[in-house]
């Protein structure tokens, strides 16, 4: 909103109003918070109030951010600080008053009046630990004392600490102290020892390998340190997704296949579910309360769209990673305007709300629910980045050829280019947002020197393709078309032609990088056949990434991976890896299941592919470069195949594949002659 140009939003002004890092934020500068500062308090100066200022907020939009609330309301101060819009300013406050300060004072709680802490905020003020505690209290339904943290039991009713301590099916007596409370180890013969007698030393887990504070396993019997009692993995024995209970990282077992005697364990006195220390809800069901909690209001039923949500997060394979999302503030505020919301649930919903990548995340469960419908979301955001472009042109012969240019230029020979169930790629959404912007940077120099696209001659064009900030090819792009269109004339733009691959291609590290691929077993096997796609099949990263495992098919024991019209056969051991990965591919994403994605590779988020950047990372780490490993392989390949065969077998077009052998200077009659002497089957005269 400074300049009205379409740029990356650095901070905002005073309304609120998107500002970029070159646009003044209403002149709110740092210098006048000190200043202000050092005239409450005389006895300090400048620089111990700008160095305090520095340390507590290290970014200088958010010295800007304080400098603009304090500006608006000097009295946050003087003792208002509990309406302070940032915690940051209280930290200010805070070390001012350590360091002298008598004038800035630190606020009160709005509620009970004393002057403590105030970091937790309740109806747009903040307020101190015990009154959020006091206002987030709920009444028991046993003792009926309003208590802050409270339970559900077996009736789902509100029950609090206190009374669940007490409650006899959860209590045993301890064997060391004596009294009636609920066990948290016990001896290797099974007595109970609670929470304050049971042992805590230091030594090596017995999970793990790592030497830190550990515990005595209730059932295993042996040490095990916090981080391995919180650990979920697949079961070594019977391959089941749980909590680790003992054995190593490598194999590790479960409960079920620690203990098989259900004896040794207690069931959840909700769903019955054994297998677990006490009787309390199991974490399934602890996640199904949540969920009642979160999406209905007053015991109102869910809606149609909810209950498929509710369902599918209650059934994912890790309860507890679903837990830990469900407990985010931002998915918390973003389901609640899904429940509150009257009317049909879309996409158009989400849209109201700022973009952010939990909301992108929450986005993408919805959609692999069943809740929202399936969209291809990079094809949303340069329709509206297109949009926002053309309308933040003030004159209406620029809205007009850029709007031309963006829809009718780029994006509809991008959708031209995509098969119908095929979506935007990462690198075709930058290419052509770059396109985009760069367009509108250009738009935005013409003014300066009193030109409009109609009436701009070589000059101011040249001039304007050697300023800072313009990009010249991508600039040049939209002149050659607006000069076509007959938005220009009399203009001359050079074009930018792809040169080729850089070289050289070295065969003998692509060989040893593969080789090793194919025998290192400390590697991942996604990893392995990532990177050997790659360096043997001379695949770009957007197609590897992409790959879906309805492209691989196992007959008569021969493994067979479709890149273009005709499959390639397996060579051992890649088939090997190729089969124990289709075996064991799973997302890290909430809803992710095994065997559930139809990618090869799975990503974060439920019903997407990992993204480019990621597998990207993974297989710089383990020494393969994509872009080098594919060039030298498609140079290799093209100098002993045909151009058809590299079609056909790669995926490639045509046209592609006949200028690597070019390129390459391929001769593939060795090929012909190959073909030519392998054994014809032979035929009986009758």
């Amino acid at each position: 909103m400074g300049c009205g140009r379409t740029r990356v939003v650095n901070k905002r002004d005073r309304q609120g109003q998107p500002l970029c890092q070159k646009c003044p934020d209403d002149g709110c500068d740092e210098a006048q918070l000190v200043d202000l500062v050092v005239e409450l308090e005389p006895a300090m100066t400048v620089e111990v109030v700008a160095g305090i200022l520095q340390q507590v907020a290290v970014r200088a939009v958010l010295r800007r951010r304080m400098t603009r609330d304090v500006l608006e309301r000097p009295g946050l101060l003087t003792g208002d600080g509990a309406e302070a819009p940032e915690p940051r300013l209280l930290r200010f406050i805070e070390r001012l008053t350590a360091a002298g300060a008598t004038t800035v004072a630190l606020p009160r709680c709005p509620r009970c009046g004393e002057q403590r802490k105030v970091d937790l905020k309740i109806d747009g003020r903040r307020v101190c630990q015990p009154c959020f505690k006091q206002a987030k209290a709920q009444p028991c339904s046993r003792c009926g004392i309003r208590r802050p943290r409270t339970w559900r039991d077996e009736s789902g009713l509100l029950v609090c600490s206190n009374c669940m301590r007490r409650d006899p099916m959860v209590r045993e007596r301890c064997t060391v102290c004596g009294n009636l409370r609920q066990a948290s180890v016990r001896h290797e013969d099974g007595r109970p020892v609670c929470g304050s007698c049971r042992p805590r030393q230091h030594g090596t887990c017995s999970i793990c390998g790592r030497h830190k504070e550990v515990e005595i396993g209730q059932v295993s019997g042996l040490p095990w340190c916090k981080t391995c009692v919180r650990l979920w993995k697949r079961c070594s024995r019977c391959r089941t997704v749980a909590p680790v209970r003992a054995g190593t990282l490598a194999q590790p077992l479960c409960a079920r296949c620690l203990e098989p005697d259900p004896a040794r364990w207690r069931s959840c006195h909700r769903c019955g579910t054994g297998w677990q220390l006490t009787t309390v809800a199991c974490q399934r069901c602890q996640l199904a309360l949540h969920l009642e909690e979160l999406l209905t209001v007053d015991g109102a039923r869910l809606r149609p769209e909810l209950l498929v949500l509710q369902t599918a997060l209650t059934s994912v394979e890790r309860p507890d990673t679903a837990l830990l999302w469900l407990g985010k503030r931002q998915v918390h505020a973003i389901l609640a305007r899904l429940r509150d919301r009257i009317g049909p649930l879309g996409h158009d919903v989400l849209d109201e709300l700022p973009p952010s990548p939990t909301l992108a995340h929450i986005r993408s469960v919805l959609v692999a629910a069943g809740t929202l419908p399936h969209r291809d979301e990079r094809s949303v955001a340069l329709e509206r980045l297109a949009r926002e472009a053309v309308n933040a042109r003030p004159d209406p012969a620029e809205r007009r050829i850029l709007h031309g240019y963006a829809h009718w230029r780029l994006l509809r020979r991008l959708r031209q280019r995509l098969r119908p169930d095929e979506a935007i790629t990462h690198q075709q959404y930058l290419n052509v947002r770059r396109l985009i912007v760069a367009a509108v940077a250009f738009l935005d120099r013409l003014p300066q020197r009193q030109r409009t696209m109609a009436t701009c001659t070589q000059g101011d064009v040249d001039a304007i393709l050697l300023l800072p900030g313009i990009h010249a090819k991508n600039a040049s792009a939209f002149i050659r078309w607006a000069v076509a269109q007959r938005h220009a004339s009399g203009i001359v733009v050079p074009t930018f032609a792809w040169t080729g691959p850089n070289g050289p291609f070295d065969e003998n590290q692509r060989w040893a990088t593969a080789r090793r691929l194919l025998h290192d077993d400390s590697v991942s096997d996604a990893d392995r056949v990532a990177g050997l796609i790659i360096l043997l099949y001379a695949q770009q990263m957007t197609a590897v990434i992409r790959l879906q495992a309805s492209q691989v098919s196992d007959e008569d024991g021969r493994i067979l991976l479709r890149l273009g019209t005709s499959p390639i056969q397996l060579a051992p051991p890649l088939d090997q890896i190729m089969r124990d990965l289709l075996a064991g591919r799973r997302g890290r994403s909430v809803l992710g299941a095994p065997g559930e994605s139809p990618w090869l590779f799975p990503g974060n988020r439920p019903g997407q592919h990992i993204g480019e950047s990621g597998m990207r990372k993974r297989l710089t780490k383990i020494g393969v470069q994509p872009r080098a490993g594919r060039n030298a392989a498609l140079f290799a390949l093209a100098t002993e195949l045909p151009a058809a065969v590299l079609s056909r077998k790669l995926g490639l077009s045509i046209d592609v594949s006949a200028y690597w052998q070019r390129l390459s200077a391929g001769d593939w009659m060795g090929y012909a002659a190959d073909i030519s002497d392998r054994p014809s089957p032979t035929t009986t005269r009758s």
